[in-house]
């Protein structure tokens, strides 16, 4: 009898406890009130779906969140327990002490701030709430090597509670102008529900690059190989997908009508994400040879990476950016080195000419970016922010 009543007073405390332990849990995963500042929340740009994802996921950990934002796009943020709040203007240098005297009552009621965009670190140092910084790549260090906003960058990146880096690449090339605070490393996520590969992928060679028409993104290079490789592949398509209302994509479209690639590089604009996915699925090989540029831009970690990826496109990137720490030599892609146009056409030529090779790829691309999943990434996030919050209430 004394047997059965341990065992019975054994479980009852393992259920106890196991209650007690989801209670906490549940209390932790939504008792925190986070501010959010970002430059965009719009889809067709890189910046905005990483805002709009990872708001979606960090609400479905239970987190309310504040979002202030200088973005007038409309984003649906019906999914999520959030308040929508659009700062005025604060890409205008003019306002943003008229901006944080307004923003500081906005988030009296907030734990911390996190800043998702790096520009905003001068708006949301200064809100009065300990704060973290996502860094993407350029823009971190744009701050960090410009002389007249160097100091003044060092300090507020230093004075951060927490860095959250998009890629150790980047956070590498921070450390050499800044001492960095605690730091996590947590790479873009992508929608694997919604980026997935075709019921049937296109056996010619169409080839893909996704983002804003830039020098250090290389698409220069991709219509140089694609006027090469016309003449063994008669049929290519280049899908240049981004925004290019610039001064490069004109040059882009004179550089292709030059070469008579009118009908075999398309320029296809800035698209949403259904119309993006059918480019995806359309695609067999995701190129992005990128540069450091004359600016010394860089590419810190391409979003769009890995929404190829999810979508079962091999890819093919430069050493010497973020790209080499996602893409996997000989399992889901190739990289070469930056200018490299005829490493370029051998990578193209080496996925597309051996079937088996092209399934094995595909396959490691899609598996790959089924471990970087925005649900993931927020509960990596919301582990960071009680940290950062228990880090500021201990000092």
């Amino acid at each position: 009898m004394t047997g059965i009543n341990n065992f019975v007073n054994h479980i009852f405390l393992s259920c106890f406890f196991a209650l007690a332990f989801f209670n906490a849990y549940d209390n932790m995963k939504s008792g925190m009130k986070i501010a959010v500042i970002t430059s965009s929340l719009y889809e067709k740009d890189g910046w905005g779906r990483y805002s709009l994802n990872l708001l979606k996921a960090l609400g479905g950990e239970g987190i309310d969140t504040t979002v202030i934002s200088s973005d007038r796009h409309a984003g649906d943020f019906s999914a999520i327990s959030m308040h929508r709040i659009l700062g005025r203007g604060l890409k205008n240098l003019f306002t943003i002490p008229f901006d944080i005297f307004y923003l500081r009552r906005v988030v009296r009621d907030c734990d911390l701030v996190h800043i998702f965009t790096e520009p905003d670190i001068f708006v949301g140092a200064f809100l009065g709430k300990p704060y973290i910084v996502s860094t993407h790549g350029t823009y971190a260090l744009r701050y960090l090597e410009k002389r007249v906003t160097r100091s003044i960058a060092r300090r507020l990146f230093e004075s951060a509670t927490g860095i959250i880096c998009t890629s150790k690449f980047t956070c590498r090339k921070m450390s050499i102008f800044c001492r960095l605070p605690q730091t996590i490393n947590v790479p873009n996520g992508v929608d694997t529900e919604h980026f997935t590969p075709g019921m049937e992928r296109n056996a010619a060679p169409f080839l893909i690059t996704v983002g804003e028409l830039k020098p250090r993104k290389g698409q220069d290079l991709g219509i140089a190989a694609v006027e090469i490789l016309k003449k063994k592949y008669p049929s290519i398509r280049y899908y240049i997908v981004g925004n290019d209302r610039n001064d490069f994509g004109d040059n882009l479209r004179r550089m292709a009508e030059k070469k008579g690639l009118s009908e075999n590089v398309i320029f296809a604009g800035s698209v949403d994400e259904g119309e993006l996915l059918n480019y995806y699925r359309r695609s067999r090989v995701f190129l992005l040879p990128s540069r450091v540029d004359a600016s010394g831009s860089f590419e810190g970690y391409p979003l769009s990476i890995m929404e190829g990826n999810a979508c079962g496109l091999p890819a093919i990137g430069s050493f010497g950016c973020g790209a080499e720490l996602f893409i996997i030599p000989e399992k889901n892609g190739y990289l070469i080195q930056p200018e490299d146009i005829d490493g370029l056409i051998h990578a193209i030529e080496m996925i597309i000419e051996d079937p088996l090779r092209y399934r094995q790829f595909s396959d490691s691309a899609r598996a790959l970016a089924e471990e970087f999943s925005w649900k993931k990434n927020a509960q990596k996030l919301v582990e960071f922010y009680h940290r950062a919050v228990n880090h500021e209430n201990k000092n």
